[in-house]
């Protein structure tokens, strides 16, 4: 009896050994394991963001992206004192005092600008102004602290009035701007006027550091407009359509407008742009489907239409029967020259481009229709 217990203890033990030999086959073994980790990480952006503020004696506005005037308005009929309803003659002088504000989350650098789109009666010519820093309300400018001896030039498109100025986060600044017609304006000016915007353009500063320095954001640009942009008095052209004097004659073209662009930097400040490789173009835009032949676009650049196209504008207009969609974009250096070029070949070769609209098709419905033209960068593709 002994032999045969202990033979079968020993066959049922060779079999759960089996059993669990056969239960082993396909798992792993498993060692001591931990696990930590760094929950809610976030990468945010700050907010670049500053804000223009006008300050009267019992209050402050908020003018920032605000179409109200500053001085005078288009159709001011009074020469009183205040400055948003008046008009102006030889000796007149008006103040305003203005703030800068930084209301973002990151340091900024800005300068101040006064952007002149359109005169009439080359009002401009008679017109200076001088900005004077921390004058406030309170603080007032005297008169006789202005010296218009050295008061600055209004010129056509941007004027940069300014300096680099740095403002840190929640700071705010505050100057006085101060216009004045000279004395010696003669009745060539009468009835004349001036269109003008204040401009702060801002850019990053160097306050804020990475893990290497704060001079990562040493070379921020402002995003200065790539040109001045005029209101041309061009009515009617002489146009061929498509390139290289396709038509022996001339066509001539009525312009329901018309502009010029003039670049602002120099060949040489281009090559200095970080977007100098970059393909330059002006830009149309409409905001409404038109018929394709509705209208004729008409560029004119010396380098191209002066010595090869009999100093004609060239054309370009689209087929019968096809359909220009809303939002196209049609890139004029691109179709009159076959091809694009650069930022430094434009400011090289086409300093000033003018560029029109006239329409081809009076019954076309071009009502509520929206057209921009604009100097763009397009990033080469790599």
């Amino acid at each position: 009896m002994t032999n045969t217990s202990t033979k079968r203890a020993l066959l049922s033990s060779a079999i759960a050994l089996c059993l669990c030999f056969v239960m082993l086959v396909g798992t792993t073994f498993a060692w001591f394991t931990d696990e930590v980790s760094s929950s809610n990480n976030v990468i945010k952006t700050g907010t670049l963001d500053v804000q223009l503020w006008q300050h009267f004696d019992n209050e402050s506005v908020e003018i920032t992206n605000s179409s109200d005037p500053i001085f005078g308005k288009a159709d001011s009929t009074t020469a009183n004192s205040t400055t948003a309803d008046t008009l102006w003659e030889p000796g007149k002088t008006q103040t305003v005092y203005l703030s800068i504000k930084n209301n973002g989350t990151l340091s900024l650098k800005y300068k101040v600008a006064v952007e002149v789109v359109d005169t009439e009666k080359n009002l401009h010519e008679v017109m200076e102004y001088i900005i004077t820093p921390d004058a406030t309300v309170a603080n007032p400018v005297a008169k006789s602290d202005l010296d218009w001896t050295t008061g600055l030039p209004v010129e056509l498109g941007i004027n940069i009035a300014s300096e680099d100025v740095a403002l840190p986060v929640g700071s705010e600044h505050f100057f006085a701007l101060s216009v004045h017609m000279d004395e010696l304006a003669n009745n060539d000016y009468q009835d004349g006027n001036i269109i003008f915007n204040i401009k702060v353009l801002a850019a990053q500063n160097t306050d804020e550091s990475d893990s290497y320095d704060n001079l990562y954001d040493a070379l921020a640009t402002y995003g200065m407009p790539l040109a001045d942009v005029e209101k041309d008095s061009a009515k009617v052209v002489y146009a061929t359509r498509g390139m290289g004097g396709k038509n022996s004659e001339g066509e001539e073209m009525d312009l329901v407008t018309s502009y010029i662009f003039r670049t602002t930097e120099t060949k040489e400040q281009a090559e200095l742009n970080p977007q100098k490789l970059y393909h330059a173009d002006f830009v149309v835009t409409i905001d409404k489907d038109i018929p394709a032949d509705a209208l004729g676009l008409v560029g004119y650049y010396e380098a191209y239409c002066k010595d090869y196209n009999n100093d004609n504008w060239v054309a370009i207009t689209g087929n019968p029967g096809e359909v220009i969609t809303a939002g196209t974009q049609l890139r004029l250096l691109d179709l009159l020259m076959g091809g694009s070029i650069n930022y430094v070949e434009l400011c090289e070769w086409i300093p000033e481009f003018k560029c029109g609209i006239a329409v081809l098709d009076e019954n076309a419905d071009l009502s509520g229709a929206t057209i921009t033209v604009e100097l763009r960068l397009y990033e080469v593709p790599a």
